[in-house]
């Protein structure tokens, strides 16, 4: 498919083509606009229907002063990006609306879930080639739903729920099902199977596609550890199945983590390089829960800073409603372990000796002038690299964070 003309600004811009309209955009506009930071700025698809009349207003009077004729509006205008791709199957659409949006973004993030598409194969073939050419490409994938994204904020769970809400075809017009609501069908699960009469059932949530969808998740980093353990739990105990065929399985906190100015840490993944001049570097990566540091460069690997954290209760979060509760964690302890690693020489350096031995908690490390978020894995690994490589959707962008920019949001 032919480019278009690069027409980017010079502030650096992700991008974001959302399979859903309403919950994904939602939350990344909201995600955005409660940090610290104005170092980037966001393009996200598709767009709401308000900004598309904006736009089309703004154009079509710019023609009629032009042209002397009368203003026509359009009250149902398709995103322009989307719509391009309305002729190939989902989620491929997506995945190629996202690689036609690199040309006005310095970085682009697609989002899809599992939807029973028929294009899955031809989408992660699409992938394949478009992360060859664009490290800065990502795809993140929830499964049932980006619903269940959310539920991890409140709780961990590797439920295989069966949809975002229960519904039923009439007509071929969908009929929901209003599960925990005051007037539910006689076919509502009562929370079983769907994810919202679930959370309905607890009190999370009451609708998940509205503007609210931000602000009702209670804290991003129960969020983002949670989905880590659920992503883990998948590759573990599904180990035959690709990524698309299962449920659950998150990786969308990368999304989380990036916005926030961080990496993460996780087996498997290419080491970080970071270049010490004249062809030398340092590198670190990570073998199950330990970190794996390489010197090749007179200059020393001297110390890290670890910093140890634990999920905040739900007492906490409710002590000081005055801070952003998104944000807020609970700092245990911060250790300096000393490396003294020179050239030729490696360590280790084991997490779970540092307070990473249960499933509430996790660590910040600080890798020249980058943080990155590191977990322990609470399961025995029994997957090779090979293995993984063969069912990994995603490849972690750390070596793109490092290189190309710096995002410092929070201490």
């Amino acid at each position: 498919m032919a480019r278009n003309v690069d027409t980017r600004t010079s502030r650096y811009t992700i991008g974001f083509v959302c399979e859903g309209e309403k919950s994904e955009p939602f939350f990344i506009k909201r995600l955005h606009a409660s940090l610290t930071t104005d170092s980037f700025g966001i393009l996200v698809h598709p767009k709401t229907q308000e900004e598309l009349r904006e736009e089309q207003e703004e154009t079509s009077e710019q023609s009629a002063r032009k042209e002397g004729t009368k203003q026509v509006k359009n009250h149902r205008i398709p995103d322009p990006l989307l719509h391009s791709y309305n002729g190939v199957k989902l989620p491929t659409n997506w995945v190629l609306a996202g690689e036609e949006l690199l040309d006005t973004c310095n970085e682009v993030w697609v989002l899809f879930d599992k939807d029973g598409h028929s294009d899955v194969l031809r989408a992660f073939a699409e992938i394949d080639r478009i992360r060859k050419i664009h490290p800065n490409y990502n795809v993140v994938f929830s499964s049932r739903c980006f619903e269940y994204y959310m539920l991890m904020h409140y709780e961990y769970s590797a439920k295989a729920y069966e949809k975002a809400e229960c519904n039923h075809k009439n007509n071929k017009k969908t009929v929901l099902e209003h599960c925990c609501t005051d007037h539910p069908s006689p076919n509502a699960c009562d929370g079983s199977l769907c994810i919202n009469g679930h959370a309905r059932a607890n009190a999370y949530w009451e609708e998940s596609k509205n503007n609210q969808v931000y602000d009702v998740c209670r804290n991003l980093w129960w969020g983002v550890l949670n989905s880590f353990h659920v992503k883990w739990h998948s590759l573990l105990t599904y180990k035959t199945q690709m990524i698309y065929e299962r449920n659950p399985y998150l990786n969308i906190y990368h999304l989380t983590l990036r916005m926030l100015g961080m990496g993460c840490l996780e087996p498997f993944e290419p080491a970080i390089r970071r270049d010490r001049g004249a062809g030398t570097y340092h590198t670190l990566s990570r073998v199950g829960n330990k970190l794996h540091f390489e010197c090749y460069s007179n200059a020393k690997i001297h110390q890290i800073e670890f910093r140890e954290y634990r999920l905040l209760t739900d007492a906490e979060l409710k002590a000081n409603e005055s801070q952003d509760q998104h944000f807020r964690s609970c700092l245990i302890q911060t250790h300096t372990i000393v490396l003294n690693v020179t050239n030729g020489e490696s360590a280790d350096v084991d997490i779970s000796q540092y307070g990473l031995d249960a499933m509430d908690k996790y660590g910040i490390i600080e890798w020249d002038g980058i943080d990155y978020f590191v977990a322990p894995i609470c399961e025995p690994i029994t997957i090779g690299q090979a293995e993984y490589d063969a069912q990994r959707v995603e490849h972690v962008d750390s070596m793109l964070l490092k290189q190309q920019y710096k995002v410092v949001v929070r201490n």
